[in-house]
């Protein structure tokens, strides 16, 4: 008889439960994590709330933290005893991963397989083809995982993921030393943004309209904020901008058009603005084609990370150069799922925290 595992499954739309499921064998150059937390991102709380289109039942999660308990044949270099975190799928073959991009098109090509192959009651992989890390224990090929210093508590290290898409996104916007950055939005990628910023070397000033958030800001690193219902964002951020009428890069990471738009308002010369959040709904947006040309704006998307800046975040994060308690509100047993995933979806909230033991 198969050994059994429990998973924190989204059995129905606003309905989590913890099921169980056959514990899962490494195979050849595969390794069995036990995965010890896991943090519940946007995708899975909008998978929890119906927003996405997703087979059910479904183990989600991407943020996730755990320790190696065995190794299959031919698996070099990474050990028992390893505490490691999970990277993006790649390919590793097809022409983004060989450039570096993080565009694999061969992790679309899997995703369009398992579709296909689904059938109604079965288990299925979260939209997106993420590893499900809501797990007890889930098998990875070993080139797949970073190794993390054992000293760091595993709720923190699961945040992992969110602070390498910050670090690939601030990559992307080319922020240097003495630029001036705004940031909309304090949320937990807002305030992961600032602390990324302030080790560039740049000026923060971040955009927000609830007092707390703005208060959290500021433990961050923030350089200066403002609420911009209250104030003219425009003219504040000109007025601390050291004499370049403007930012030089704006990082919108919330999910409403709406506040793209006014990123771009406060843009300096050849400034550049960088559309960080995924938007539900995608509203589109209005943009002045003359203002690009003639201005020198650039826009710049961004999304997930590569591997090098997993590796870099989790050594952010071991020599404390990242708040993690900052963006971590609760942290709950995995027993208590449809509880985490009721907080998590609760407006305000920052990053809770399932412990898959």
């Amino acid at each position: 008889m198969a050994e059994m595992m429990k998973a924190v499954t989204i059995v129905d739309v606003g309905k989590a439960e913890l099921r169980e499921y056959p514990k899962p064998v490494p195979g050849k150059h595969e390794v069995l994590v036990h995965m010890k937390a896991c943090a519940l991102c946007t995708v899975d709380q909008r998978a929890f709330l119906g927003v996405t289109k997703n087979h059910l039942p479904s183990v989600q999660g991407h943020e996730g933290s755990g320790i190696v308990e065995a190794v299959g044949e031919d698996v070099h270099f990474i050990h028992v005893g390893d505490h490691v975190v999970l990277e993006r799928e790649f390919c590793g073959v097809c022409h983004y991963c060989k450039e570096n991009i993080n565009q694999c098109t061969g992790r679309a090509e899997r995703r369009k397989e398992f579709e296909a192959a689904w059938k109604p009651g079965e288990l299925a992989k979260p939209i997106g083809g993420f590893e499900s890390q809501m797990a007890q224990y889930l098998t990875i090929q070993e080139n797949k995982l970073t190794v993390v210093d054992p000293a760091i508590p595993f709720e923190r290290a699961a945040v992992t993921e969110p602070v390498s898409c910050v670090i690939h996104g601030v990559n992307r916007s080319r922020l240097a030393t003495g630029e001036v950055a705004v940031i909309i939005g304090a949320g937990i990628m807002g305030l992961l943004h600032v602390q990324i910023a302030k080790l560039k070397g740049a000026t923060v000033i971040m955009s927000e309209p609830d007092a707390a958030r703005r208060e959290k800001a500021l433990a961050a690193g923030a350089d200066f904020v403002v609420d911009p219902t209250a104030e003219d964002l425009k003219t504040f951020v000109e007025a601390h901008s050291y004499g370049r009428g403007g930012a030089d890069v704006v990082f919108s990471t919330v999910p409403h058009s709406s506040l793209f738009e006014q990123g771009m308002g406060v843009l300096a010369r050849a400034g550049r603005i960088v559309a960080y959040s995924s938007q539900h709904p995608d509203v589109p947006v209005s943009v002045s084609i003359g203002q690009i040309h003639s201005r020198e704006i650039e826009i710049i998307g961004t999304m997930g990370s590569n591997r090098e800046e997993t590796y870099l975040a989790t050594q952010l994060i071991a020599r404390g150069y990242i708040n993690t308690d900052l963006v971590i509100d609760h942290v709950l047993p995995a027993e208590r799922c449809q509880e985490a995933f009721e907080k998590a979806t609760t407006p305000g909230t920052y990053r809770v925290v399932m412990q898959m033991e």
